[in-house]
């Protein structure tokens, strides 16, 4: 069933995709899934209501299923109800304050609404203290503040993610690149 309805949404059929979803959640009434395919192939017909009521079952049948949530936040954006997309994501931390998906589309949410660099930070912070062996949230925070042009926060980041990550590239080049924005070039270089 996934199969034919992904190739289905692929193809942009949207009436072919609805039919597979029926079917699946016939097999899987409990599941949150088929609630957000159906939402995505109404977003195909241009039915954002539609799609809207779809993507609200899911959390319904199962509150921690990100794919619908971001998909509500997605829509709260573009309608410009970017403090219904920070809710919700808020309130989902809350109940998952380890989920580093979370945090970081939290975070991503506030950047968009323009919140404070110190708002967006500790979103990031308390998550990574709640699970240091997160890489994307270590390299969240590292690109958070070169974005908010605090890059001695950044290089202090970097450097706690490497602690908790040591054997990770992706943190060792994002020290380099601090380090770098820093001045510290033969740091960057050796790093």
């Amino acid at each position: 069933d996934l199969i034919v309805i992904t190739n289905n949404l692929q193809r942009r059929d949207a009436a072919k995709a609805l039919v597979a979803i029926d079917a699946l959640e016939a097999k899987r009434p409990k599941s949150a899934l088929p609630h957000n395919l159906r939402g995505s192939a109404l977003l195909l017909k241009s039915d954002v209501a539609g799609a809207r009521v779809a993507f609200a079952k899911a959390p319904e049948l199962d509150a921690s299923y990100f794919p619908a949530a971001a998909n509500l936040a997605s829509l709260d954006m573009r309608e410009g109800k970017r403090g219904d997309a920070i809710t919700r994501f808020e309130r989902m931390l809350a109940k998952e304050p380890k989920n580093a998906r979370l945090a970081i589309a939290l975070a991503d949410s506030l950047a968009r609404d323009a919140r404070p660099p110190k708002e967006i930070s500790d979103v990031l912070e308390r998550t990574i203290k709640e699970v240091r062996s997160a890489p994307e949230l270590h390299l969240a925070l590292v690109a958070h503040h070169l974005r908010s042009n605090k890059p001695k926060l950044a290089v202090n980041a970097a450097q706690a993610g490497v602690a908790a990550l040591p054997n990770n590239g992706q943190m060792l080049e994002q020290l380099g690149l601090a380090q770098q924005a820093v001045g510290e070039g033969n740091q960057a270089i050796a790093t």
